[in-house]
């Protein structure tokens, strides 16, 4: 589905050594992004507007955090197991761990009878500075919303289904507790693919380095 796809394994996928970049911030996703466009995406889809890593990279050769990286993975997964990702999230994860607020969202349909909290995002103006260093936003492109103060905008009824196995899950801190605590503790995982997961690539502009899915971060209080 992907220019050089074919040398692209399930290890640089995890660890971002792919070779792909992001779809996110693309032309055509940008509206999607934003709310601006109500749209419905495939992972399909995602891929097929992916460039690559800028400046260009082989599979295997240079760390760089794409979305559509864990988009294909998500593809991976349902073709080797015949499950959909919602479906293997809740056999292997929310389920044994007994999650039970915790799940892939399918819509921006928030009326679940749970509160959600609310997001927010920067409006048009600060948004464009403050990706100035990473793209050049056209005046006026921003996220669609009620304002809010603070130059802020409410993005809650924005679409989320695009980020699916890149991150489209709803959550609670409590939930979230128990899988960090489950994954840490070799509960989730056998000692032989935790120390898979452990193992980085370089990775720059996280400030350490990449594991499988894992970010390794060198802070003032230690390695977390």
């Amino acid at each position: 589905m992907v220019e050089g796809g074919k040398d692209i394994t399930v290890r640089m996928l995890l660890n971002h050594t792919s070779g792909l970049g992001d779809f996110l911030l693309t032309p055509e996703f940008l509206p999607s992004l934003t709310g601006q466009e109500k749209r419905t995406w495939t992972p399909e889809e995602l891929l097929a507007i992916t460039p690559g890593q800028d400046p260009p990279a082989e599979p295997g050769e240079t760390y760089s955090y794409s979305n559509a990286n864990y988009e294909a993975l998500g593809l991976s997964l349902e073709k080797a197991t015949g499950s959909s990702l919602a479906e293997l999230i809740k056999e292997k994860i929310t389920g044994p761990l007994k999650m039970k607020d915790s799940y892939l969202a399918t819509d921006a349909d928030w009326d679940t009878g749970q509160q959600h909290v609310t997001g927010y995002e920067p409006n048009a103006e600060r948004l464009k500075k403050i990706l100035s260093g990473t793209v050049d936003l056209p005046d006026g492109v921003g996220f669609a919303g009620p304002e809010r103060p603070d130059d802020n905008v409410d993005t809650s009824a924005i679409d989320p289904t695009w980020s699916w196995a890149a991150g489209g899950m709803v959550s609670t801190a409590a939930d979230w507790q128990t899988f960090l605590t489950a994954l840490n503790s070799g509960e989730l995982l056998p000692k032989a693919q935790m120390k898979q997961m452990r193992t980085t690539v370089d990775a720059p502009e996280e400030g350490g380095g990449y594991g499988l899915g894992l970010m390794k971060v060198d802070t003032a209080c230690g390695t977390v």
